[in-house]
């Protein structure tokens, strides 16, 4: 819904809105509060549900960074501000899972593939081309 002139009028007064780069700064400013709290309400109603900013805070937090480094990542990555306080909200209400993941049982065997190339130039038709030659192992 849009604001009204009288809630325009008087916006602009109690911020002294006098140019374009002072409406720009108080968008800017305000979208970015109006997001943080909207992240905060969708965290609080729904425990369960992870955005993609959710999802890249707990990686962060699985690489062992502190709060203020995810904030600092973050901010630098999408030009978004998330308070260190969020961060913690986050990782408060994930932690029971990353324990679940850590103390799951393992599998006695893992299969992995190693795989490498070598490039080799040739001559074919009269022109001297590149070619690769791939080696792919599997062990289990």
């Amino acid at each position: 819904m849009p604001a009204t002139k009288e809630q325009i009028r008087q916006i602009t007064a109690e911020n002294n809105i006098s140019s374009v780069a002072d409406v720009y700064s108080l968008l800017k400013d305000s979208f970015k509060d109006i997001l943080q709290e909207l992240m905060e309400a969708e965290l609080d109603a729904t425990p369960g549900y992870q955005k993609n900013r959710e999802e890249k805070i707990i990686s962060l937090y699985a690489r062992v960074m502190s709060t203020r480094d995810i904030h600092d990542q973050l901010n630098d990555l999408y030009g978004i501000e998330v308070s260190a306080e969020m961060v913690s909200k986050i990782t408060d209400k994930i932690l029971p899972q990353v324990k679940e993941w850590q103390s799951r049982p393992l599998n006695s065997v893992y299969p992995f593939v190693f795989m490498d190339c070598i490039h080799y130039k040739v001559r074919e038709d009269g022109r001297i081309l590149s070619r690769a030659a791939y080696v792919v192992l599997e062990r289990v």
